[in-house]
């Protein structure tokens, strides 16, 4: 008899203990889906405010090796990114490959013979690009002819960057935005387009097309990065009102993942090529511009129609040079001239000029 409520005291104990360890290790699950929930939550939100402030994230902040010490690099003699590309792309690799040593840079822009305002724009996108400098500091030398460094001085580059240029004067010949977080600013269309028509027609005069394909510009740069990555890349304009020929000429860029590297058009190629293994990007202008591969997602009013309205519009008779840079790809429009690049650039480059009606 005592032997039976013995074993029915162990039983019941085992079971309490049983039981308690249940209840335990049920805790610890609930107290560990707790915790990874709001460690989630706080993720969650300091991403959200991370891409409201617009910031990019830095791949890996260098110290310099020597802080004092500043490795010289020559630029091109032709600094023109649309008519030297692939030497103005070599050029800022051979930069970036200095800048990952943990050496300071100095540009060394003295002996240039040419200068245009697209080389201009991507220097200023480079040297504000934090992912490009990874925390070491930038300095240079101004063009020694007199006329390239009138230029260079002219288009504000000082009040950008500040990083030993020396600059003494300047004009209201150039116009620089940054906008960060933005899908489309019509604001800034909107002003960037009156300066342009006022500078090369002398009037006040609506001129949609440069409008609309500014708008078409901004809403791109969101649109070839994923949904993720959707305002985590800025965008350049630069406005360059030449005061002799009265030519405005327009570089919009941004440092993002580029047109083929786009979700649309990688969507486009595992669609289309799946048994084919090489792909060449020059084979897909012309149905970039003939609307087949669609890189918009937006559904408003004035959007959504991307490099088709800006091929229409490069049809005008007052746009002029209109070339596109993007990845390994350089293209000018609207004679769908292509060249494949030998060094890749990784974002998305348009000029075009506004000329006088003659």
């Amino acid at each position: 008899m005592e032997s039976e409520q013995l074993k029915q005291l162990n039983n019941l104990e085992k079971e309490i203990i049983s039981k308690k360890r249940k209840r335990t290790k049920h805790w610890k699950r609930q107290n560990y889906l707790k915790k990874k929930a709001e460690r989630e939550a706080r993720k969650r939100k300091r991403r959200k405010k991370w891409l409201k402030s617009g910031r990019k994230k830095v791949i890996g902040r260098l110290i310099p090796k020597n802080p004092d010490k500043f490795t010289q690099i020559k630029s091109p003699l032709n600094f023109s990114f649309i008519k030297n590309t692939d030497e103005v792309l070599k050029y800022f690799k051979k930069c970036k490959k200095t800048l990952d040593r943990s050496e300071q840079i100095e540009f060394d822009l003295s002996d240039i013979d040419n200068l245009s305002p697209d080389a201009i724009a991507l220097l200023i996108a480079k040297v504000k690009d934090e992912n490009f400098k990874r925390g070491l500091n930038v300095r240079g030398k101004n063009p020694q002819k007199e006329k390239l460094k009138k230029m260079f001085i002219s288009s504000g580059f000082m009040d950008h960057v500040r990083s030993g240029f020396v600059a003494d004067s300047s004009d209201n010949n150039f116009l620089i935005h940054k906008i960060t977080d933005k899908k489309v600013e019509n604001n800034v269309a909107k002003q960037v387009c009156e300066l342009a028509v006022k500078h090369t027609f002398g009037s006040e005069i609506k001129f949609r097309p440069i409008f609309e394909i500014l708008i078409e510009c901004m809403a791109n740069t969101n649109n070839h990065a994923g949904l993720d990555k959707q305002g985590t890349y800025d965008w350049w304009i630069l406005l360059y009102s030449d005061p002799k020929t009265k030519i405005t000429s327009f570089s919009f860029l941004d440092l993002g993942v580029g047109i083929f590297n786009s979700i649309s058009v990688k969507n486009y190629w595992d669609k289309i090529l799946t048994s084919i293994r090489y792909k060449n990007n020059i084979d897909l202008i012309p149905k970039l511009f003939s609307g087949e591969i669609f890189l918009t997602r937006t559904k408003e009013k004035n959007r959504g129609k991307g490099f088709p309205l800006i091929y229409n519009h490069s049809n005008n008779n007052c746009i002029k040079n209109f070339t596109i840079i993007s990845n390994d790809v350089h293209v000018k429009i609207p004679s769908k001239e292509c060249q494949k690049l030998k060094h890749k650039f990784q974002g998305t480059f348009l000029y075009w000029e506004l000329h006088p009606n003659k």
